[in-house]
């Protein structure tokens, strides 16, 4: 059977077409972290459990997010396979559009190398701004204060060191957000807009 050279396009274009949504982008941000049902997830993007669930189903129906019963919930997910294509997306976006991410004097500018020996040295105190439910795992000497929770929790922080802050994912900016604050609250406060997992890749533990 003969097809048209170029019509392998058309079903490529139609899933980039199924990305082309503000909405969609903002519901791989958070399922890059960790599952959630649709009502959490509503939550998250601000958006009713109607439309946040049009939106899941049309990107399930590109198998770009999956779902699984766990008793009556339906809990959706990304696939590995989808994680590394976001992260590659959201590196791409900002290679393009560096707008985005605003350029300031307290963005880290060290190496993974140069920034695991000052931690190693406890010259530097690592900050993790995500949500409580979006925590992998404990690290040890790592802090998690969720970016709602900061302000109460600076008197667990210390003015003697360089504050690092992270977040989600490149594309995520509470990292610079907490940084902001914790300056103008007097910390030597850093931010990096990556997570932890990716940025160390396995070093800290």
């Amino acid at each position: 059977m003969k097809t048209s050279f170029g019509s392998q396009f058309d079903p490529a274009a139609q899933l980039l077409k199924c990305l082309a949504s503000p909405t969609r982008l903002k519901i791989l941000h958070f399922l890059s972290q960790c599952p959630y049902q649709v009502e959490t997830l509503a939550e998250k993007i601000d958006q009713s459990i109607a439309n946040t669930s049009m939106h899941l189903q049309k990107l399930k129906s590109e198998q770009i997010v999956r779902m699984q019963m766990q008793g009556q919930k339906r809990i959706y997910h990304l696939p590995d396979h989808c994680q590394k294509f976001w992260r590659a997306c959201q590196r791409f976006i900002i290679e393009q559009k560096p707008q985005i991410v605003p350029m300031d004097d307290w963005q880290w500018k060290l190496s993974k190398k140069q920034t695991l020996q000052l931690f190693k040295k406890q010259d530097l105190f690592i900050l993790d701004v995500r949500g409580e439910d979006e925590k992998k795992h404990e690290i040890q000497g790592v802090h998690h204060f969720p970016f709602s929770q900061l302000k109460k929790n600076l008197d667990h922080l210390s003015k003697k060191k360089r504050v690092l802050v992270f977040c989600r994912a490149p594309l995520c900016l509470l990292s610079s957000r907490a940084a902001l604050f914790l300056r103008e609250h007097g910390f030597q406060a850093f931010w990096i807009n990556d997570s932890l997992e990716h940025f160390f890749k396995g070093e800290l533990k």
